[in-house]
C-alpha cells in the first residue's frame, strides 16, 4: 500500500499571519505551517518533525529565516531558512509546556522566546555563534504576557504585553552577566486591560486595550497617555506602525489609520468579519494582511501607500481595496461527506455553515448558513438519496439538504424530532431510509425520498448509553440497524412499517416490536461499521473502548428471548492497537478493501482488510503494517470525522482544531488548481417550518382525551335530557289541569308578605326607573354630541359594499366637511397658480426654469408688496411666487404673503416688455383637482413653493377621494338596481317552484348593514333586550288607536265582489292554466269485467285512455318548459351577480391604486414639511453663525490693538539691546586705552579675555551620519537605518586662565576686575537678549493669536458663506419618490415616517456569524479558565498531600516517643513472650461477622434507595420533557397556521390571470347562448300570444271586473291594466317605469 501525503488543507483559526518575500503569507495549519503565494495561488507545507501542533512563529526579513515552536511537554523551536525551508537550528529548553510567542531582532542576531503557564519564562538567545545560546532569561509570571517583540531601534530593549499588562525590558550587564530589567507600564488614570503592542517611530510603544483605547508609552518612565481620538467601544486586538500612520484593528472588524502628527483618525475601513487577530505589512509596505478569528484572511491594498511622500490629502482621497484571501470555517469542523456526483467535499462546522469544496479545482463552490449548531452529517448512497445530505443539530432538528447543484444547496426538509441532541445520522445504503440517534436514547427512522417519519422507539439508558449505529447490508426484505451501547450490548432493530394514512398516526413503536436480536461483546464498541454477512453470522469492525481496532463475528441465532445472563459473550478474533486515545470514526472504502480509522489523538490510519473478509481470518494478520498520517491537533476531540472519496484513493479528515485535510496515496496525486474564492451569494436557508411529528402527536393526545371523557359526557347529557322531559311534563300537566286546579306562583306566598314585597318592589321600580331616566339623558346627550361632532361633520360616511357571491368588501373614503377658510385659501392658491401658468405660457418660457438668482432683483420692489418688478404678473399675491421666479420672495415675505390679497397692476413680464394682462376664465376656477397645476418634484426648491405644493397636494388628495367616492356611489346604486332585478325574477322562480312542487332554496340578495350607514343611528326593537315599559298614557293612546283602526275597517268592508268571484271562478279573476283538469274514469270499468263491456263502453274506455294519455303528455311538456324557464332565470340571476362582483373587484383594484396614490401624496407632504422645518433650522443656524462671527471680529480688533502696543515696547527693548551691542563693539578700544601702560602684554591679555568664546564645529563623521539619516528618511520602511543609528556627543571646551609671566599683580588684578566687569556686561547683554527673545516670542505668540483670530474670522466668514451656499444647494436637493420592494426591516419604526438615511442593509448570515464568533470566543475563554482552574487544582492537591504527609510524620513521631516512654506491665510481658496469642479470638470472629452483616444490610438499603431515586428522576424527566414538548407543539402549531395562511394567500393571487382568461371565455360563450335563447324566446312568446287570443274568444266577461285593477283585490291603488293585457302576458310581472328600464337592460345583454 502506498504512503499517504497531504494534498490540500482548508482551515485557519486566527493565529498570526506572517508576510514573507515574494508575495507569500505563512500561517499555522494543524501540526505544521502552510505557505500561500498570493500571485499564483500555489501552496506548500512544512510539518513539525514531532507531529505536534505549532504554537508560535517568527520571521526575520533581513536574514530570510523563520522559526516556529511546537506545542506539548518540553517543546522545541525549529529555525529554518527561506525559501528553501532548510533546517538551521533546533532549540530546546525554552519552556516546559508551550512557547506562546517568538520574535527576532531586526538584525537577526537574537531570538526571544516567551513561555506560557506556569512560569511565563522569557529567554533571549544569541544566534551569532556556532550554536545558539541563551544569553539571559527572566520570569514574567506577574504579567502573564502573550506577545513579545524587540525594539527595532535598539536590540537591547523588549516589550511584552497581554492579559491586561504591558512590561518593558532592558538588557543590562550586571557583574559580568546580562540580565533583564523590567519596567511595568502604567497608564494615567486608566482601568483598561492591555492586549497588544507595536513599536513606534521614536522608540515609543503603542498599546491597545480591551475598551477600545490606544496608549502611547515612554519606555524610559513606563508611563502611558491615551491618544485623544481613540475612544472606541470594541477591544483593540492588533496594532501596526508604518511610516505614514499608526494602524489599529478592533474586534468589530474596523481598521483605523491614525496620523503620526495629529494622532487623529484619518481613515476607517470596515472588514466583513469579526475579531481581527493580526495585522502584518507585506515586505513592500504597500498592503496589509489581516487575519481574523472567524477563519477569514484579508488583504488591504492602499493605492500610493508605498510612496514615502504620500500626503494626507492624497491618503484621504484614496480608497483601500479589500480582498478576501481565504474564507474557512470558524471554530471546529464537525463532519465531512464526499458527494458522489462530482469531486466535491461537504463540510459542516460549529459556525453553523455548510460548505461544499471542489477539491479537484481547489475552490469553494458554496457556503450555506443552516441556522443551528450541527452535530453530525451523512450523505445518501442509494440511487434515491445520493444527492441528499442529512444534517443533525444540537437542538434535536434534522435537515435534509439537496446538493444536486453544489453551487446552490437547498434545504428540502426540516424536522424537529425531539429536544435532545442528535448524536448521529446514517443512511441505508439501499433504500435511502435515514436512521437518527438522539442523546436521550430515541431512535427515529425517516423515509427521506417521501419526507415521511416512519416511527421511533425509546431505548433504556438507565445503565448504558448509545455509542454508535450502523446499517446491516444485504438483509431483505426488512433492513436492520445495529446499535452499540456503552455496556457492550449490540442490538439489531427492524425499520418500522409506514403509517397507514386511513388510521390514526402513531409514530411511537415499542422497543420489543422492533428489536430483532441482541448480542453481548466483551468490550464496549465506541465506533462500529458493518463488514460482511455470512450464512450464520455477521462480521463487524469495531473501535473499542480500549483504543484497539477489533474484528468480531455476531451469530444469526435469535437471542432476544434469552435472559440477559444467558446471552453468550462475543469476543474479537483480531485486535490492533492503533491509537493513544479513543477512536472517532470508522469507514470502509467503496470497494471494501481498505479501512479508514481516526482517533482523538489526531491520527488517521488506513489498513488493508481484504483478507479479513473471511469466516476464519488468520491470526498472522495482527502484525499487519498500517499507513498513518497525523496532521490534526491531538487535543480535545482530535479528528471529528473522516471519509473516503469514491475513487478509493483519497481520504478526508476534519478536526476540532478547525482544519480539513485531503490526503492522497502517493502515485495517485493529480494537479490541483490554486485556491480561489468563487463569487457567490450566501444562501440563508433557515427554514421556519413546523414540526409535523409533534403536531400529529398533540392531535392524537387531544383525541384520546376527548374519547376518554366521552362516557361522562354522555351521562351528563342523559341527566339533563331527563330533567328537561320532567319539566315539560309538569308544565303540560299544569296546563291540562282544570282552571280551578291550576297553581299560580303567588299562591305560595303569605298575603302580608305579598303586600310588603309588592310595596317594596314598587319603590325599587320607581327608583330604578328614575336612575335609568337620568342614565338615558346622559347617554342621549353623549350620543347627540358624538353625532354632531363626528357623524354630522362628515361629508361622506363610511359605506362598505359587499359582493353578492364573492367575499369582497370595498369601502369608500370618509371625507370631512370642508372648512370654509381652508377651502377659500386653497381656492385662492389654485387660482393664483393657474394665473401664473397662464402668464408663463404667454411669456413663452417653459414651466421648469432655474431663476434663483432673481432674489437680488426683488429688492427693487417694496418688501411684502403684492406687485414686484420681477414677478411679471399683474396678479401676484403675497407669499406666492410665480414659477418664473422661485426665489423672488424671502422667507419673511413668504410669511407675510399668507394673508396677502391679489391686486391688479401693470408691470413688465419676464418674457419681455408689454406682456398682455391675463384673462381669468371659468375653467381656471372650476376644476377641483390640482394635478395639472401642481409643481413638478424638481421645482420644489423654495420654501414658498413647498408650502404652496403642500396645499395643492392636499387638494389633490381630496379630489382623489371624491372621485373614488363618486364611483363608489354609482356602484352602490348599481347593486340596488341589480338586487331589484334579481328579486323581480325571484317572483317568477317562486311560482315555478310552486308549480313543480319543489322546495329548492332561492338566491335572494339582501342589502348589507355596512351599505346603509344611516342605519347605525337607528335602534331596532330586537336590540332592546328588556321589556319595553308603557306608561298609562301610552296604553290609553294605543287602545284609542286600535279602536279607531277597527272602526275604519268596518266602514270599508264590502265583500259582494269577492263573494261573486268566489262563486263563479273560485275567487280568481284569471283562468289558472296550472290547474289540471280531472278526467273521470268510467264507472263500468270498476264494476263490470272487461269481457262484459259493450261496444259503446269499449269505445268510451278507449276515449278515456286517449284523454288520459294526452293529459300526461301535456303535463310532461309543461313541466319541461317550466324547468327550462327556471334554469334560464337562475342563470340570468347568476350572471347579474357575477357581473356585479366583477365590477366590484375592478373597483377594489381601483381603491388600492387610489390608496397608493394618496399615501404617496401624503409622503410628499411630509417630506415638504421636513424641508420647510429644515429651512427654518438653517435660518436659526445662520443667525448663530452671525453672532459668533461678530464676537470673533470684536476679539480680532482687540488683538490687533494689543499687538500694536506691544510692538512699541518691543522696539524700545531692541534699541536697548542695540546699545549693548555698540558697547560690546567698543569694548576693545576701551580695553587698550585702559591697559596702555602694559603694552607688551596687551595682545596676550586681549586673547585671554576672548578665549572663552571659541566653539567647536561639526565633524565629518557627524555630517556623514546626518546625510545617512536624510537618505533613510526617504525610505518607506519606518525603521530604516535602525542598525546604524548613533547618538551624537558634544563636548564643551574647558577655559583656564593663567597669569602671564612678568605681569605685575596690580595690573593682573585690574585685568581680572575688568574681565569681571566685562562678564557682567555680557551677562546683562545676554539677559537683555533673552528678554528681547522672550518679548519677540510673546510678540510672535500674540501675533500668531491675532492671525489665528483673523484666520478664524475668515474661516467663520467662509463657513457662513459656505452655509449660505449649502442652503442654496439643499434647496435644490429635492426628494423624489421611488417605489421599491419592501424587505426585512429591523430599523426602529417611527410614529409617522421612518428615516432610512443612516440605515444599511445587512445580510442575516453576517449577524449569525457574529453571534457564532462571540460564542466561540466565550467558549475559548471558558476553556482557558477551566485549564487554569484544573492546573491550580493540581497545585492545591500537591500542597494538600504535602501537608498531609507532614501531619502524618508528626503523628508517627509522637507515637514513636510514646512507645519509648511506655511502661511495660507483667501482662504485656506475657503477651510479648507469646502467651496471649489465642486471646479474644472468639470475640473477634463474632465482631467481624457482625460487621460483614451490617455492611451487606447497608449496601442493600443503599441500592434500594438508589433505584427509587432513579425511578423518581426518570419520572420527573419524562414529565418535564412531555410539558416542554406540549409547549413547543403549541407555539409551532400557531406558526404553522400562520405560514399556511400566507401560502394560501400567495397561491390564490397567482391564479388571477388564469381566472380572468377563463371568465372572458365563459362570457363569450354565454353571450352566444343568450342570443340563441333570446331568438327562441321571441318565437315562444309569439306562439303564446296567439294561443291566448284564441282562448279569449270563449272567456267570460264581467262589467264589474273591467273597472278593477289587476293584482291583489285588497289593494285599491295598484296600476291599472286591463284583463286582456294581463291575459296576453300571464307570466309577466306588473309593468312600470323600472321594469321597462330593466327589460331594456336585459334586451341589451341581461348582465
Amino acid at each position: 500500500m502506498a504512503e499517504l501525503e497531504i494534498d490540500l488543507a482548508y482551515g485557519y483559526n486566527g493565529t498570526p499571519v506572517h508576510a514573507l518575500p515574494g508575495n507569500t503569507v505563512c500561517y499555522v495549519c494543524g501540526c505544521g505551517l502552510q505557505f500561500y503565494n498570493l500571485i499564483d495561488g500555489s501552496r506548500s507545507f512544512l510539518w513539525s518533525p514531532q507531529r505536534r501542533p505549532v504554537s508560535a512563529v517568527a520571521f526575520n526579513s533581513k536574514l530570510d529565516m523563520f522559526a516556529f515552536a511546537d506545542r506539548g511537554k518540553n517543546p522545541k523551536i525549529y529555525i529554518h531558512s527561506y525559501p528553501d525551508k532548510r533546517s538551521l537550528y533546533t532549540l530546546s529548553g525554552a519552556s516546559k509546556l508551550e512557547c506562546g510567542s517568538l520574535a527576532f531582532d531586526r538584525p537577526g542576531t537574537q531570538l526571544v522566546t516567551l513561555g506560557t503557564l506556569p512560569e511565563f519564562e522569557l529567554q533571549v538567545w544569541s544566534l551569532e555563534g556556532y550554536e545558539p545560546t541563551v544569553i539571559c532569561e527572566a520570569s514574567a509570571t506577574t504579567s502573564h504576557a502573550k506577545h513579545v517583540s524587540f525594539n527595532p531601534w535598539n536590540p537591547q530593549e523588549l516589550c511584552t504585553s497581554g492579559s491586561g499588562h504591558v512590561t518593558f525590558w532592558r538588557l543590562e550587564k550586571q557583574q559580568s552577566k546580562l540580565t533583564l530589567v523590567a519596567t511595568e507600564g502604567q497608564a494615567v488614570s486608566s482601568t483598561s486591560r492591555f492586549q497588544c503592542h507595536a513599536w513606534g517611530l521614536n522608540s515609543e510603544v503603542y498599546v491597545g486595550c480591551n475598551e477600545g483605547e490606544l496608549y502611547r508609552f515612554d519606555i524610559g518612565s513606563g508611563v502611558g497617555e491615551m491618544l485623544p481620538d481613540s475612544t472606541g467601544t470594541e477591544p483593540v486586538s492588533a496594532v501596526a506602525v508604518s511610516k505614514h500612520h499608526l494602524i489599529a484593528a478592533s474586534e468589530d472588524g474596523f481598521v483605523r489609520f491614525y496620523s503620526h502628527t495629529s494622532k487623529a483618525v484619518e481613515k476607517t475601513t470596515q472588514l466583513n468579519s469579526a475579531f481581527v487577530s493580526t495585522l502584518q505589512f507585506m515586505p513592500d509596505w504597500g498592503s496589509l494582511v489581516v487575519g481574523c478569528g472567524d477563519g477569514v484572511i484579508f488583504s488591504i491594498r492602499i493605492p500610493g501607500y508605498e510612496s514615502p511622500q504620500l500626503s494626507e490629502d492624497e491618503f484621504r482621497d484614496c480608497t483601500p481595496k479589500v480582498t478576501v484571501i481565504a474564507d474557512f470555517h470558524s471554530g471546529s469542523v464537525t463532519s465531512c461527506a464526499h458527494l458522489i456526483l462530482e469531486k466535491c467535499l461537504a463540510t459542516i462546522g460549529s459556525d453553523s455553515t455548510l460548505r461544499i469544496w471542489d477539491y479537484g479545482y481547489n475552490v469553494l463552490k458554496s457556503k450555506t448558513n443552516i441556522g443551528e449548531r450541527p452535530t453530525c452529517m451523512a450523505v445518501g448512497q442509494s440511487a434515491m438519496s445520493h444527492i441528499l445530505l442529512a444534517v443533525g443539530h444540537g437542538t434535536g432538528t434534522v435537515r435534509i439538504v439537496n446538493v444536486e447543484d453544489p453551487n446552490a444547496p437547498k434545504v428540502v426538509m426540516r424536522e424537529k424530532l425531539d429536544e435532545a441532541e442528535v448524536l448521529k445520522v446514517v443512511f441505508d445504503p439501499e433504500s435511502g431510509t435515514l436512521c437518527v440517534v438522539m442523546a436521550n436514547g430515541k431512535l427515529f427512522w425517516i423515509d427521506v425520498p417521501e419526507s415521511v417519519i416512519l416511527g421511533w422507539t425509546q431505548l433504556d439508558l438507565a445503565e448504558s448509553k448509545i455509542n454508535d449505529v450502523c446499517w446491516v447490508e444485504d438483509t431483505p426484505p426488512e433492513p436492520m440497524v445495529l446499535v452499540s451501547m456503552t455496556n457492550g450490548d449490540v442490538m439489531a432493530f427492524k425499520v418500522p412499517r409506514p403509517v397507514d394514512p386511513a388510521e390514526t398516526p402513531t409514530y411511537e413503536v415499542k422497543r420489543e416490536e422492533l428489536l430483532d436480536n441482541v448480542w453481548k461483546l466483551d468490550y464496549a464498541a465506541v465506533r462500529m461499521t458493518y463488514a460482511k454477512q455470512f450464512q450464520d453470522k455477521h462480521q463487524i469492525l469495531v473501535l473499542a473502548e480500549d483504543r484497539c481496532l477489533k474484528v468480531t463475528f455476531l451469530t444469526k441465532d435469535r437471542q432476544v428471548e434469552l435472559k440477559e445472563e444467558a446471552i453468550p459473550l462475543s469476543k474479537a478474533v483480531l485486535s490492533f492497537q492503533d491509537f493513544a486515545k479513543l477512536g472517532t470514526s470508522l469507514s470502509l472504502s467503496p470497494d471494501k478493501t481498505q479501512l479508514l480509522c481516526s482517533g482523538a489523538d489526531g491520527k488517521c490510519i488506513v489498513r488493508e482488510v481484504a483478507k479479513w473478509m473471511v469466516e476464519d481470518p488468520p491470526k498472522s494478520l495482527e502484525s499487519q503494517a498500517a499507513k498513518s498520517v497525523q496532521r490534526h491537533w491531538p487535543f480535545g476531540q482530535g479528528i471529528t470525522a473522516a471519509a473516503w472519496a469514491t475513487d478509493g484513493k483519497t481520504i478526508f479528515s476534519t478536526g476540532a482544531d478547525g482544519y480539513t485535510f485531503c490526503c492522497r496515496f502517493k502515485g495517485a496525486r493529480k494537479d490541483v488548481a490554486p485556491y480561489t474564492l468563487d463569487a457567490q451569494e450566501e444562501a440563508d436557508e433557515e427554514l421556519e417550518e413546523e414540526d409535523i411529528f409533534t403536531v400529529k402527536r398533540q392531535k392524537e393526545e387531544e383525541r384520546f382525551t376527548y374519547m376518554s371523557n366521552q362516557p361522562y359526557r354522555e351521562e351528563v347529557k342523559a341527566k339533563v335530557a331527563k330533567m328537561a322531559e320532567r319539566l315539560i311534563e309538569l308544565k303540560e300537566a299544569n296546563g291540562k289541569a282544570e282552571e280551578m286546579e291550576k297553581l299560580e306562583p303567588q299562591e305560595f306566598m303569605v298575603e302580608s308578605v305579598k303586600e310588603e314585597a309588592r310595596a317594596e318592589g314598587d319603590k325599587m321600580v320607581e327608583r330604578v326607573r328614575e336612575e335609568m331616566r337620568w342614565e338615558n339623558v346622559e347617554r342621549d346627550y353623549t350620543s347627540d354630541r358624538i353625532k354632531k361632532e363626528c357623524y354630522d361633520t362628515m361629508e361622506a360616511k363610511i359605506v362598505i359594499i359587499h359582493g353578492m357571491i364573492a367575499d369582497l368588501e370595498v369601502p369608500n373614503f370618509n371625507v370631512r366637511l370642508k372648512d370654509k377658510k381652508a377651502a377659500a385659501l386653497l381656492k385662492k392658491i389654485k387660482f393664483m397658480r393657474k394665473v401664473q401658468l397662464e402668464e408663463f405660457q404667454r411669456a413663452g418660457q417653459p414651466n421648469f426654469v432655474d431663476d434663483i438668482y432673481l432674489e437680488e432683483e426683488e429688492g427693487e420692489g417694496e418688501p411684502g408688496s403684492p406687485m414686484s418688478p420681477t414677478s411679471g404678473s399683474p396678479l401676484s399675491p403675497k407669499g406666492l411666487a410665480s414659477p418664473g421666479s422661485p426665489g423672488a420672495e424671502t422667507d419673511k415675505e413668504d410669511d407675510k404673503g399668507k394673508e396677502g390679497e391679489a391686486k391688479d397692476g401693470k408691470g413688465e413680464g419676464e418674457g419681455g416688455e408689454g406682456a398682455k394682462p391675463v384673462k381669468i376664465t371659468n375653467e381656471m376656477l372650476a376644476d377641483e383637482s390640482t394635478k395639472e397645476i401642481a409643481y413638478s418634484p424638481f421645482e420644489e426648491y423654495t420654501r414658498h413653493r413647498a408650502c404652496t405644493q403642500m396645499w395643492m397636494l392636499t387638494g389633490e388628495i381630496n379630489a382623489l377621494k371624491k372621485a373614488f367616492n363618486a364611483e363608489h356611489s354609482a356602484m352602490l346604486v348599481r347593486k340596488k338596481a341589480d338586487n331589484s332585478k334579481i328579486n323581480e325574477k325571484n317572483v317568477r322562480i317562486s311560482a315555478i317552484l310552486a308549480e313543480l312542487e319543489n322546495e329548492e332554496p332561492i338566491f335572494e340578495p339582501k342589502p348589507h348593514a355596512d351599505e346603509q350607514p344611516e342605519k347605525i343611528l337607528e335602534v331596532k326593537d330586537s336590540e332592546i333586550k328588556v321589556e319595553k315599559y308603557h306608561s298609562p298614557e301610552d296604553l290609553a293612546k294605543q287602545e284609542a288607536a286600535r279602536l279607531e283602526d277597527a272602526r275604519r275597517r268596518a266602514e270599508q268592508e264590502d265583500d259582494s265582489v269577492e263573494r261573486g268571484l268566489k262563486i263563479m271562478m273560485d275567487g280568481k279573476l284569471e283562468r289558472d292554466e296550472n290547474v289540471v283538469q280531472v278526467i273521470t274514469k268510467p264507472e263500468f270499468a270498476d264494476t263490470k269485467p272487461q269481457e262484459e263491456w259493450t261496444d259503446e263502453e269499449l269505445k268510451a274506455y278507449k276515449d278515456y285512455e286517449n284523454k288520459l294519455k294526452k293529459q300526461e303528455e301535456e303535463e310532461e311538456k309543461k313541466r319541461k318548459q317550466l324547468e327550462a324557464e327556471l334554469k334560464q332565470i337562475k342563470k340570468e340571476n347568476q350572471e347579474i351577480a357575477k357581473g356585479f362582483d366583477e365590477a366590484l373587484l375592478a373597483m377594489l383594484n381601483s381603491k388600492l391604486a387610489t390608496d397608493q396614490q394618496i399615501y404617496e401624496l401624503e409622503l410628499r407632504i411630509i417630506k415638504l414639511s421636513q424641508y420647510v422645518m429644515q429651512r427654518e433650522e438653517m435660518e436659526i443656524k445662520v443667525a448663530k453663525l452671525a453672532v459668533v462671527l461678530d464676537d470673533i471680529q470684536t476679539k480680532s480688533a482687540k488683538a490687533q490693538k494689543h499687538v500694536l502696543d506691544f510692538k512699541r515696547e518691543l522696539d524700545a527693548m531692541a534699541e536697548r539691546y542695540q546699545q549693548h551691542l555698540a558697547d560690546e563693539r567698543n569694548a576693545d578700544k576701551r580695553f587698550r586705552a585702559h591697559f596702555a601702560e602694559a603694552e607688551e602684554y596687551l595682545e596676550l591679555l586681549l586673547k585671554l579675555l576672548k578665549k572663552k568664546s571659541k566653539q567647536k564645529g561639526k565633524s565629518k563623521l557627524q555630517e556623514q551620519q546626518e546625510r545617512e539619516r536624510e537618505e533613510q528618511a526617504a525610505s518607506i520602511d519606518p525603521f530604516a537605518g535602525a542598525e546604524t543609528k548613533v547618538k551624537a556627543q558634544v563636548t564643551e571646551p574647558d577655559v583656564k586662565l593663567d597669569k602671564p609671566d612678568g605681569l605685575s599683580d596690580i595690573i593682573w588684578q585690574e585685568f581680572l576686575q575688568w574681565r569681571q566687569g566685562r562678564l557682567e556686561a555680557e551677562r546683562e547683554m545676554k539677559e537683555c537678549a533673552q528678554e528681547l527673545a522672550d518679548m519677540q516670542k510673546y510678540h510672535l505668540k500674540i501675533k500668531t493669536e491675532e492671525e489665528e483670530l483673523g484666520t478664524k474670522m475668515h474661516m467663520n466668514l467662509r463657513k457662513l458663506n459656505d452655509f449660505h451656499e449649502q442652503m442654496v444647494r439643499d434647496s435644490y436637493n429635492l426628494d423624489f419618490l421611488q417605489r421599491y420592494k419592501q424587505g426585512q426591516i429591523e430599523v426602529e419604526q417611527a410614529a409617522v415616517v421612518t428615516d432610512y438615511a443612516d440605515a444599511i442593509l445587512i445580510h442575516n448570515s453576517r449577524i449569525q456569524e457574529l453571534n457564532a464568533d462571540i460564542r466561540a470566543s466565550g467558549t475559548e475563554k471558558v476553556k482557558i479558565l477551566k485549564e487554569i482552574k484544573d492546573f491550580k487544582k493540581g497545585i492545591r492537591a500537591v500542597e494538600w498531600e504535602t501537608e498531609m504527609l507532614d501531619y502524618t510524620t508528626g503523628t508517627l513521631e509522637v507515637e514513636y516517643r510514646h512507645l519509648h516512654t511506655l511502661r511495660v506491665t507483667k501482662a504485656m510481658q506475657e503477651f510479648i513472650k507469646g502467651g496471649g496469642e489465642g486471646h479474644n479470638e472468639t470475640e473477634r470472629a463474632k465482631l467481624l461477622k457482625k460487621i460483614e452483616h451490617v455492611k451487606k444490610t447497608f449496601e442493600q438499603k443503599v441500592e434500594e434507595k438508589r433505584k427509587g431515586i432513579l425511578k423518581i428522576k426518570r419520572l420527573v424527566k419524562e414529565k418535564a420533557m412531555e410539558n416542554n414538548g406540549l409547549e413547543d407543539s403549541t407555539a409551532q402549531a400557531h406558526q404553522l397556521v400562520k405560514e399556511r395562511d400566507e401560502i394560501v394567500s400567495l397561491q390564490s393571487t397567482g391564479l388571477d390571470q388564469v381566472r380572468a382568461a377563463k371568465m372572458m371565455k365563459d362570457l363569450r360563450v354565454t353571450r352566444k347562448l343568450e342570443d340563441v335563447a333570446k331568438a327562441q324566446q321571441d318565437e315562444l312568446m309569439e306562439l303564446k300570444t296567439r294561443i291566448d287570443k284564441l282562448r279569449e274568444r270563449t272567456f267570460p266577461s264581467f262589467a264589474v271586473v273591467s273597472k278593477r285593477v289587476v293584482g291583489n283585490p285588497d289593494e285599491k291603488d295598484g296600476p291599472g291594466v286591463e284583463p286582456a293585457e294581463v291575459m296576453a302576458l300571464p307570466w309577466a310581472p306588473p309593468r312600470g317605469p323600472s321594469l321597462v328600464l330593466g327589460a331594456t337592460k336585459m334586451g341589451s345583454g341581461g348582465r
